[in-house]
């Protein structure tokens, strides 16, 4: 994420209280620590880290899709 105005997004997201139906803008709120890497995990969803033979066979598949897609 590169723009501004999503990472604010976000940190609101993990730190504020979902379940509140009112929104105090607070640049100093905290929030325990689990209650972040929980939002956090329901955020990014499932995933599972690639071997380094794994990323090597999707890289050169990318890159001959690439290639082909550039020659047309």
């Amino acid at each position: 994420m590169r723009n501004e105005k999503n990472l604010l997004l976000v940190s609101r997201y993990l730190i504020e209280n979902n379940e509140e139906d009112h929104v105090i803008l607070d640049f100093n709120r905290t929030c325990e620590t689990l209650i972040i890497k929980t939002r956090f995990k329901k955020l990014i969803g499932n995933y599972s880290l690639l071997s380094v033979e794994e990323e090597k066979t999707i890289y050169d598949r990318i890159s001959t899709v690439n290639t082909n897609f550039s020659l047309i």
